[in-house]
């Protein structure tokens, strides 16, 4: 019996080659990761990535020399050089004890100095502009570094004028000559007295509160003229210490921008940082393939849901395997791609078992590994002009896109091709199976 003719397609009587076909492609695939491990990016395994543009057209040779470059720094000894574009350059190095900053600006000097002749000219800006500027800056200067003025306090005068005039009274009262003692004399000297002895008093009284009131109130200035200079000392420091965190950015800043190559991305991912991609990339695979279960159950049953997973966890752990057979770093790229082929391969296999659920009803009591056979010719030509299609947007993505779209799309196409496979010759055939409906 031919395989496929025009009206039939043996797959459920030709399962037990695609089993042992799966099987050895699994085998093989495991065989590779146990040999060739995985290159894990800076996303999963902590580190730094750095990128940047050296004004020159780099091929082969000039990557392998930059590499020795990188490698003579220490804590780059096993960092990756990857082409980025015509004259970018991305290093990537796992993290270690000694991966720090001043290893990154080892590496970012060295390729300075080797690449710095071919930077383009910069424009100088025109003179006036650079003098005004100046001009600016140094009236900041003077305006941030000029103290707070403190304002002394005023002296007070009050107790001076007070007994100088008490001392005029008295001269004035010593200065008048006795004239005849009389009887209306004495008693007018003595109202006199009493009344010179009551100002007198009244005028010490006055004398004493002026006294205290100033004292008072030039006890009240000195202290708000410490508080004052306390906050003003405050100000000033806070000031310095601002100034000097704005100098080292400023310096730093101005490192950066005196370089010769254009520094594009210098990224620093801490160890908790990787684990938490891991542990996210891990979590949404489970909860895409448990929600894609619990639809199959309830559209179709629990043995076409087996079915369909079974397909899933055949074509995720080849296209994992992808990544170290073409030793494609592994980045957060992974999760995207992971979901996209959960996507288009269930897509696949739910036409089919739609087609299955449609021919049942049609064909009743028809055996039921004839009913896979005719429902995957049915839609064989669909499937593949679905996967030609696609195929034919992420081939000229992965030809012409950069290093770093190229990772990310040659996983998608094995992706693509293992679905088709799978939701065409072992979806079916694992339903079948489950079913227990064998001729």
């Amino acid at each position: 019996m031919k395989f496929i003719s025009k009206t039939h397609m043996d797959v459920t009587g030709k399962r037990k080659v695609w089993f042992i076909l799966s099987a050895l492609v699994i085998i093989a695939c495991a065989a590779v990761m146990f040999i060739n491990g995985f290159i894990l990016d800076t996303d999963f395994a902590g580190g730094v990535s750095l990128q940047y543009n050296l004004h020159k057209e780099l091929d082969s040779e000039e990557i392998r020399e930059i590499e020795k470059l990188v490698y003579s720094v220490k804590g780059f000894n096993g960092a990756s050089v990857q082409k980025a574009g015509s004259t970018g350059v991305v290093i990537k190095a796992p993290a270690s004890d000694d991966l720090n900053p001043d290893a990154v600006a080892e590496v970012r000097s060295l390729l300075n100095d080797r690449y710095k002749q071919y930077a383009p000219v910069k424009e100088e800006a025109p003179e006036e502009e650079k003098a005004e500027t100046n001009e600016e800056t140094t009236t900041e200067k003077v305006e941030s570094s000029t103290p707070n003025e403190i304002t002394p306090p005023e002296t007070e005068t009050t107790e001076t004028e007070t007994t100088e005039t008490t001392e005029t009274e008295t001269a004035d009262t010593a200065e008048v000559a006795p004239a005849e003692i009389t009887d209306e004399t004495v008693a007018a000297a003595d109202g006199k007295e009493a009344t010179t002895t009551e100002a007198a008093t009244t005028e010490a009284a006055t004398t004493e509160a002026a006294t205290t009131e100033a004292a008072t109130t030039e006890a009240a200035t000195t202290e708000t003229a410490d508080t004052e200079t306390t906050e003003s000392a405050e100000t000033e420091e806070k000031a310095e210490e601002e100034t000097a965190e704005t100098e080292e950015e400023a310096d730093e800043t101005t490192a950066i921008d005196d370089l010769a190559i254009e520094v594009i991305t210098e990224t620093t991912i801490s160890a908790s940082v990787s684990k938490e991609i891991r542990t996210s990339a891990v979590t949404a695979t489970i909860i895409a393939v448990l929600c894609m279960l619990a639809y199959i159950i309830i559209r179709f049953e629990w043995r076409a849901a087996i079915a369909a997973v079974l397909c899933l966890i055949h074509d995720i752990f080849i296209v994992v395997a992808s990544y170290s057979i073409f030793n494609i770093p592994v980045s957060s790229g992974l999760i995207a791609v992971v979901l996209t082929i959960l996507g288009y391969s269930i897509n696949a296999t739910i036409i089919l078992f739609d087609r299955v659920r449609e021919n049942r009803r049609k064909l009743g009591r028809t055996d039921f590994g004839m009913i896979v056979n005719i429902s995957a010719r049915q839609t064989l030509m669909r499937s593949i002009n679905t996967t030609l299609t696609t195929l034919f947007t992420i081939g000229l993505i992965y030809i012409l896109g950069v290093p770093s779209i190229q990772n990310f799309a040659l996983p998608i196409i094995v992706g693509v091709v293992v679905g088709l496979y799978s939701s065409i010759f072992l979806s079916g055939s694992f339903w079948y199976v489950l079913s227990g409906k064998r001729k």
